[in-house]
């Protein structure tokens, strides 16, 4: 019968192996890293222990102090409040007026005339496309034309509009 040692320990024997196992993962891991990398490691280690460190022993154990002097006990509480209640039941309260006491006077406007609204749809059924020549002078107005590198293009707008 096996001692009670040999139990304990072959229970934590697959513990141990994966300790084993993720010792032996790192270490051939950094073995085939670079420089640098192995480096990075290091600092960004190194860095993460510092901050540790500050965080441990600058942490704040000094109680704050607390202002005597705002202590109120409950009656001061409930008298200050009432004197704060008679002050506003004393003053007069501004009045306001309601939407309904106020006038509106709204002037209807007058529809648009089916003569105004046909004269403005006629202008855009009389307007043609601009022809190539009015584009081009459009264009120098507004100085939108470009050097004389897109002379040679031949756009499909200019064979539609001529």
């Amino acid at each position: 019968m096996p001692s009670p040692f040999w139990a304990l320990h072959a229970a934590r024997r697959p513990l141990l192996r994966g300790r084993v196992r993720i010792a032996a993962a790192l270490r051939q891991f950094f073995d085939l890293s670079p420089l640098w990398l192995k480096g990075a490691t290091a600092a960004a280690a190194v860095a993460f222990c510092v901050l540790v460190g500050l965080v441990v022993f600058r942490s704040n154990n000094n109680p704050v102090p607390s202002s005597t002097g705002a202590v109120y006990t409950e009656q001061d509480v409930n008298r200050l409040v009432k004197e704060a209640l008679a002050q506003q039941q004393n003053t007069p309260a501004p009045k306001v007026e309601t939407p309904r006491e106020l006038e509106v006077n709204v002037k209807p406007s007058k529809p648009e005339s089916k003569k105004s609204r046909a004269s403005s749809t006629q202008f855009a059924k009389s307007q043609r496309p601009l022809s190539k020549a009015e584009r081009e002078q459009l264009a120098a107005e507004l100085r939108l034309l470009s050097t004389d590198d897109d002379a040679p293009l031949h756009l499909i707008g200019d064979r539609i509009n001529q």
